[in-house]
């Protein structure tokens, strides 16, 4: 992994111009981080708060969307004299690239002020277009201190302008809140959301690195003012477009409170240029960020030898699970299906009926030698060690004939469709876990449609099952049927092409 740092002199709207051209090539000798400093020939003066600064800034995290790059635009000399010493927090970089036409000067000025520059520093000249026309410069207004919030799951470009504008703003201090579960509950894959800790850590290591010079105090936000309407020291507010109205509502709040009422600043949203679905967002949204995480590997395969190749498919009632499964056949995959084995297990003269009569009584047997499942399930769901003994019986069963059709399988790629296989612990016999998931409200209107019952009783099933994220703490591989059939098949396509080039390695 590599980083690359742009000192940048040409004036800002010249800059702008080329956004594109100095990120493409910037991403020519970067595969992880790319650090944007910006200013002049002189080298240590203060970078101008103006909207040419601004609207650069915007242009930068705009177009860096397009690139699997972690862009970060430095703010250490807006509207103050440059540090003796910046460092960054991805540590060493090894090329430098700047317009300057005295690229040795600013690599001398870099090694000295800008810390951790590799010891053979490349150093790459930019050719840009410098014919363009001027634009109006207007500085903006700066405040003592500050407060913006979000849920700032996976900090993208929108987060960063977002926060970049509020770093920018504050003189002295910025607030930030990050919304905790009683605000993300209802938004789309919450289950994907990166834990409030590391968000927390996330936006804290951000703005360190960006502006270090300005005090950071970040809370968690449990409600959509938080303290934004209890701290009296606040001067202005951080907004986007959409959230405007929550600003207002703000003030609103404040007004009745006898506390100042704060400057709203607004942050224009940035259009999402690698939109995947027709009805993803267009605007860059953490939302469309995780909808392109399904299908994705989202951590290392539990082991990568041995075959046929194992893949073991999950989800709770009504998630999907089996379209999933018809797709994955339909792409070439054998599937294991383990209700089927269940049925299998419970046939008359197999070790399981014996093992249930001994466990249960001869009551549990039905003369033609089959199980009573009524009068086993008034026994084992009446009471939890008697379920639990079940289990003990019927699980290795079903596990032993799973594991004799895999043996048997003249496909390269087999999917065990087990809806207990985390709780059977059955995934400790597979290459990776696949879990398909939908929102709790859906999984409830499809039980109540499927199977005639009420929400209640819907509801009562759903919660006896592992929960969509306490299955998602085992996945490797993260597929939802939520939205149109065709939406699921494209995840399912992507999925597969995805596993064809790991296990072709």
């Amino acid at each position: 992994m590599s980083e690359a740092l742009l000192v940048l002199t040409r004036p800002l709207h010249v800059l702008r111009y080329n956004t594109r051209e100095i990120l493409k090539t910037a991403a020519q000798y970067a595969s992880r981080a790319v650090y944007i400093h910006v200013t002049n020939d002189e080298l240590h003066s203060p970078v101008p708060q103006n909207d040419s600064l601004r609207r650069f800034l915007v242009s930068i995290y705009g177009e860096s969307s397009k690139y699997k790059l972690d862009v970060r635009f430095l703010l250490h000399n807006v509207g103050i004299s440059p540090p003796q010493s910046i460092t960054l927090g991805y540590g060493q970089y090894e090329t430098l690239l700047t317009d300057s036409n005295e690229s040795q000067t600013v690599a001398k000025y870099a090694k000295e002020h800008i810390l951790q520059a590799a010891s053979a520093l490349n150093v790459i000249k930019l050719e840009l277009n410098t014919q363009v026309e001027p634009e109006k410069e207007e500085v903006f207004k700066t405040y003592d201190n500050v407060c913006l919030g979000g849920t700032f799951d996976r900090l993208h470009a929108g987060h960063k302008i977002l926060l970049s504008y509020g770093a920018m703003q504050a003189k002295k201090g910025i607030i930030v809140g990050v919304s905790d579960e009683c605000l993300t509950k209802k938004k789309v894959l919450k289950e994907l959301i990166v834990p409030m800790e590391r968000r927390m850590a996330d936006v804290n290591e951000f703005l360190k690195d960006v502006r270090p010079s300005i005090k950071r105090d970040l809370r968690q936000l449990s409600d959509p003012f938080g303290p934004a309407i209890t701290e009296s020291d606040l001067d202005a507010i951080v907004v986007s477009d959409e959230t405007k109205t929550g600003g207002d509502a703000i003030n609103q709040k404040r007004r009745e409170k006898n506390l100042s009422i704060l400057d709203i600043s607004i942050v224009d949203l940035v259009k999402d240029e690698i939109r995947e679905e027709e009805n993803e967002e267009e605007k860059i949204s953490s939302s469309s960020c995780r909808r392109r995480l399904l299908g994705t590997l989202l951590k290392p395969p539990v082991k990568s030898e041995g075959k046929p190749y194992v893949i073991g498919l999950t989800g709770s009632m009504a998630s999907g699970k089996s379209s999933v499964c018809k797709r994955l056949k339909g792409l070439g995959a054998h599937i294991v299906d383990c209700d089927k084995l269940g049925h299998k297990a419970y046939l008359p003269g197999t070790e399981t009926i014996e093992l249930i009569r001994k466990r249960f009584g001869d009551d549990v047997i039905a003369k033609d030698g089959t199980v009573d499942r009524k009068q086993l399930g008034a026994k084992v769901f009446a009471d939890k060690q008697s379920l639990e003994d079940l289990n003990k019986i019927v699980w290795p069963a079903i596990q032993k004939l799973a594991q004799e059709e895999i043996k048997t399988s003249d496909k390269d790629i087999v999917v065990l469709d087990a809806a207990v296989l985390l709780e059977a612990n059955w995934h400790e016999n597979t290459h990776e876990v696949w879990v398909v998931i939908i929102p709790q409200e859906e999984a409830v209107k499809r039980i109540v449609d499927r199977n005639k019952i009420t929400e209640e009783q819907a509801i009562m099933r759903l919660e006896k099952q592992m929960s969509n994220a306490k299955r998602i703490e085992h996945a490797n591989v993260v597929l939802s049927t939520l939205w149109e059939p065709s939406v699921t098949q494209r995840q399912v396509e992507k999925a597969w092409s995805l596993l064809q080039q790991r296990y072709n390695k």
